[in-house]
Order: C-alpha cells, then sequence, then structure tokens
C-alpha cells in the first residue's frame, strides 16, 4: 500500500471517530446516516484489503523459505548416510553423486535445488537394502519424499501471490475512490448543517486534512 493511502486511511479513520464522538450532532443531518453507514463499511473493507495486501506475498515467501529449509535438512541426512556407506566401500561413483553442502544447496534456484534434492533421493532409494544400517528405512525415504512434493507445490505460489497483490490493489484504488465520492458528500451536509457550530466545524475540517510526509 502506497504512503499516500495509508495517510488516506488514517484520515478516515480520524473523521470516523469524530462522527462517532458527536453522533447526535450528525444524526441531525438529512440521510446522514446512510453516508456515515456507507463510509464506515466502506473504510473497513478499505482496511481489509491493506492488510490482504501487505500480508499475502509475505505469508508464502516465508513459508516457502520454511519449506526449502525442511527439504534441505531432509536431503542433508539422507545424502550423509549414502555418503559414510559410499566412502566405506569405496564408491566414489556414488559418493560424487550424492555429497551436498547444505549451504550450496540452500543457494540454488528452485529448478536445480529440487534436482538436486531428487538425485539424492533417487539414489538412496536405489540403495536402501544396504542403508538399512545407517539408519534409511521407509519411514525416513517417506519423509524426503514428503518434503520434496510439498517444496514443489509452493514453488510457484510467490507468483499466484503478486498477481493476487494486483487485483487487491485494484481493488483498493477502486473503494479509496468510492470513499472519497462519500466524504464529497458529507463535506457538503456538514459545511451546510454546521455553518452555525464553528467549533465542531473546524474540528471537522482539521481531521478531514490528509497529512503527507
Amino acid at each position: 500500500m502506497k504512503n499516500r493511502q495509508v495517510n488516506f486511511i488514517a484520515m478516515c479513520r480520524r473523521v470516523s471517530d469524530l462522527i462517532n464522538k458527536n453522533t447526535s450532532i450528525f444524526q441531525e443531518f438529512p440521510a446522514f446516516g446512510s453516508f456515515q453507514n456507507s463510509f464506515d463499511s466502506n473504510l473497513t473493507e478499505i482496511q481489509r484489503l491493506g492488510t490482504l495486501q501487505a500480508t499475502s506475498i509475505k505469508g508464502l515467501r516465508i513459508k516457502k523459505a520454511n519449506m526449502k529449509l525442511n527439504l534441505s535438512r531432509n536431503t542433508m541426512i539422507m545424502s550423509s548416510r549414502a555418503e559414510a556407506y559410499s566412502l566405506r566401500v569405496n564408491d566414489f561413483v556414488l559418493q560424487k553423486k550424492i555429497h551436498r553442502a547444505e549451504t550450496h544447496l540452500l543457494k540454488l534456484s528452485d529448478v536445480n535445488f529440487t534436482v538436486s534434492c531428487s538425485i539424492v533421493y533417487h539414489s538412496v532409494l536405489q540403495y536402501r537394502e544396504v542403508l538399512k544400517e545407517y539408519g534409511v528405512n521407509e519411514a525416513s525415504l517417506l519423509n524426503l519424499k514428503t518434503a520434496m512434493d510439498d517444496y514443489k507445490a509452493v514453488m510457484d505460489t510467490p507468483k499466484e501471490a503478486i498477481i493476487a497483490r494486483k487485483q487487491l490493489t485494484l481493488e483498493l484504488a477502486k473503494r479509496i475512490e468510492g470513499q472519497r465520492a462519500i466524504l464529497d458528500n458529507i463535506d457538503k451536509l456538514v459545511g451546510l448543517m454546521l455553518s452555525k457550530k464553528p467549533a465542531i466545524l473546524a474540528e471537522y475540517w482539521d481531521n478531514r486534512k490528509v497529512f503527507y510526509r
């Protein structure tokens, strides 16, 4: 959400608080109740959209990062067990194939990362009988396979979130435009009905200002 939008919403909150604090005065205005209901409900929706816009991508990125870390750890466990076996039997082809460094693994792109993890998984699967004494079993293989499948499922979610965020941005802009139209009507009523109450009128216009920093 842009700073101008944040400041506009802050102004709307101040106006809403002022109106609610002086309900008895504002409710005397003709048709004011409907304007106030539209104003408050629209403000609630604007704030909801702003929150969704701010959290949609961040939440998915955190989830994806955690899942990548989980897959990396599962891969490293299997890699180290298979490598221990390869060193014992001098199988340097296998060792070269499944040796991994976690810091390097985590720096790989999504595609290369999943390919690297998959190579370890299928190598361990191939040697699972001789790797039993190294702690490889059906449960540990399933853990690695599940972690791979889960990560592949979220690989493109940040891209989807960007699309969703653009839709939220458009909806937010429409809502704010609608809120401006409602405020224009409220401004006209306030200017007309509070002309003999300069103190509350001045307070209204003071709160109605949008401060851009």
